[in-house]
């Protein structure tokens, strides 16, 4: 059987360096990260490309602006972020009602083995107390061994390339990376990545809690880790938010971040037992 997908994320995000600063992420620190199902083989997802024409993160775009650039862009479905009580969250914006099985959204990040996490939070790269709020434990299937994923961003702003890219990375693209690590630099939702079916969003980190009476939208993330490029310490994932239920426009699209989550907040029941959350065979 695969691995029981426990999930976690916070509810906001920060900008590169270049943007004006958003709030701090109004929730706890993560006591522990948690795990997810990843997919063995999954359809290869491009390399982020940049967008040029979106307005600065703060103030947030309006959803007129961020649907109007969706559409140019072409991601579909159409999905938009909105200031919420919990943090920025992500909110369904189509027309007709969503199916289960849909994707809405990728979770980009570098993966980092275990054991190279440990040397990096040794040597100051890595500040712990920060980015376990957006860690996920990935465990592969068929042995594939554990990595964590960090949504790490850039440092050089919308309009420069990327060190990110899906499988093996460079030193040169470590070493960014490593530098982003260091300044807490989250990615930027604002910049396409491929999806599935087509481009798509990095807004997988931004995907709140349901509230108590609440049910999620999101099941689980999946995507190919490490193992499928030959291992290695680190690579680059894009983890692709799959919708468990359907969901009718204007719904806001929530996940569970499981049981070992630090809250002190009220979420829904469901939340907080695992076993609950064992996605569909």
């Amino acid at each position: 059987m695969p691995p029981k997908p426990h999930r976690r994320k916070p509810a906001t995000s920060q900008p590169e360096t270049a943007a004006p600063a958003l709030a701090p992420p109004e929730k706890p620190p993560c006591c522990r990260t948690q795990v997810i199902l990843v997919a063995a083989a999954v359809v290869a997802l491009a390399v982020a490309t940049l967008v040029h024409d979106v307005d600065p993160i703060a103030p947030l775009p309006s959803a007129a602006a961020q649907l109007a650039f969706a559409r140019r862009a072409g991601v579909e479905p159409l999905t938009v972020v909105r200031s919420t009580p919990k943090g920025l969250g992500v909110f369904y914006a189509g027309d007709a009602d969503l199916p289960a099985g849909a994707a809405v959204g990728v979770f980009r990040a570098l993966l980092v083995a275990p054991a190279e996490l440990a040397a990096w939070r040794a040597d100051g790269t890595v500040d712990w107390d920060f980015w376990r709020r957006y860690a996920v434990t990935v465990e592969e299937d068929g042995g594939g061994g554990s990595y964590v994923a960090l949504p790490v961003g850039e440092l050089t702003g919308l309009d420069a390339p990327t060190w990110w890219r899906q499988g093996p990375l460079d030193a040169a693209a470590v070493a960014a990376a490593r530098g982003a690590l260091r300044r807490r630099a989250l990615v930027d939702w604002r910049r396409l990545a491929g999806g599935p079916d087509g481009p798509a969003l990095p807004t997988g980190h931004l995907l709140n809690e349901p509230s108590p009476g609440e049910d999620e939208a999101v099941g689980h993330l999946a995507g190919s880790g490490c193992a499928a490029f030959g291992g290695g310490a680190v690579c680059g994932a894009a983890l692709v938010a799959v919708t468990r239920r359907a969901a009718r426009p204007g719904d806001e699209l929530t996940w569970c971040y499981g049981a070992r989550y630090a809250r002190d907040y009220a979420a829904a029941p469901a939340c907080l037992d695992d076993a609950a959350r064992e996605p569909p065979a």
